[in-house]
């Protein structure tokens, strides 16, 4: 058995809550995907059918190319300007976060313990699972989520935890 002790910070939060996000809006058969898809196609098959002309002259392209726009640029003010204070808010009001937290893990589960309790998990129980440089987000729903401090891991631990999951068939976000 493996084990890591590490406290999360509000900086832990705000990433993981990116990843989330990032997984919730762009992750396969999600609706900005298919939004965004759709225009594009209209817009490329318009074009391909030498219909830009008479389109441009109805300003059909030119209402698409500005609703792809509009798309792009609210997501990017979400993700931008909401996403991160809503993630630091979450995280002081959540006071479980601010405990340190042990994990240990076999090839069959990972247990997390602190103040607030224990629970285990079975590796083939995550839904999905992401990271980044500084995270493993390990998805039990689409809308709930463990954080992993590879700081705390280390390299050989990580590779373990990314193998176990691959293993278990949990899919990579």
């Amino acid at each position: 058995m493996r084990e890591a002790r590490y406290t999360l910070t509000e900086r832990d939060a705000v990433d993981a809550t990116k990843l989330f996000y990032r997984r919730q809006m762009f992750g396969r058969s999600k609706p900005m995907v298919f939004l965004i898809v759709v225009i594009i196609a209209a817009v490329t098959v318009l074009v391909g059918l030498g219909e830009a002309d008479r389109v441009l002259d109805n300003s059909l392209l030119q209402i698409l190319i500005s609703v792809i726009i509009l798309v792009v640029i609210v997501i990017a003010i979400f993700y931008l300007f909401f996403v991160a204070p809503m993630a630091r808010k979450n995280y002081r009001q959540t006071k479980l976060l601010h405990g340190e937290v042990e994990i240990s893990w076999t090839p069959e589960a990972i247990t997390f313990a602190g103040d607030w309790g224990s629970t285990i998990i079975a590796w083939g129980d995550y839904h999905k699972w992401a990271e980044n440089e500084r995270l493993f987000v390990l998805f039990q729903s689409d809308a709930l989520f463990n954080i992993l401090r590879k700081d705390a891991l280390g390299p050989e631990a990580s590779l373990e935890i990314r193998q176990l999951l691959e293993r278990a068939s949990v899919k990579k976000a």
